[in-house]
């Protein structure tokens, strides 16, 4: 997985989200998102709820904010910290620098390596096998971790699909010490190293409503 994201320059995908506020399980979320490395990221939300919404962040721009167009009544386009309250109570307690494919890879491997290292900690790592995520075939791992180190985990339980074409992940679904979802992440249509421009990240692109 790690390997695979190494030789990724760029990529487009179909994104899809959920996760708690609260005690509730937030509707899902379905995003066009274009990432190029090191980090440049627009965002489209293409189905309710948010449908039109735009995010534009590119770094070392814009002071450092991102810009976000509602595109809904009523209309407002800001300028927003990307590591900001706002940001986090809109994203299930994530910041933007933690969208897209890298933040799963670099997460999903330093647990991994973690529970490798310490074997102490009693953590097992199940081949669910493969089965098809997002109209890709995938094979499936589940990681347990204990509840007395569950606070040097992500969570007490996870389990990431890997395309068997790239390697990388088509789906996470992270759970509580309750078995309840969390958090589940979804990758559709992935293409990578498209050779996104600098007219991808441009708010000025006649494609985008900024």
């Amino acid at each position: 997985m790690t390997q695979a994201y190494e030789k990724v320059n760029d990529y487009t995908t179909v994104f899809y989200r959920r996760g708690r506020q609260g005690e509730e399980l937030r509707p899902r979320e379905t995003i066009l998102l274009k990432f190029r490395k090191p980090f440049s990221v627009y965002m489209k939300w293409i189905e309710e709820p948010k449908k039109g919404r735009e995010l534009l962040y590119v770094r070392g721009w814009n002071q450092g904010r991102f810009r976000i167009s509602t595109n809904s009544f009523p209309d407002l386009t800001l300028n927003l910290d990307p590591q900001g309250s706002l940001v986090k109570s809109d994203s299930f307690g994530h910041t933007l620098l933690e969208v897209g494919l890298g933040y799963l890879v670099e997460t999903f491997a330093q647990n991994l390596q973690q529970s490798a290292d310490r074997p102490e900690d009693g953590c097992r790592v199940r081949d669910l096998g493969p089965r098809q995520v997002h109209g890709e075939w995938a094979r499936c791992l589940e990681g347990v971790y204990p509840q007395a180190g569950a606070g040097n985990y992500y969570a007490p339980r996870a389990v990431l699909c890997l395309s068997l074409a790239s390697g990388l992940p088509v789906q996470a679904v992270i759970y509580d010490q309750w078995g309840e979802v969390m958090e589940e992440f979804g990758f559709a249509r992935t293409r990578i190293n498209v050779g996104l421009s600098d007219r991808d990240f441009d708010p000025r692109n006649p494609d985008y409503d900024f």
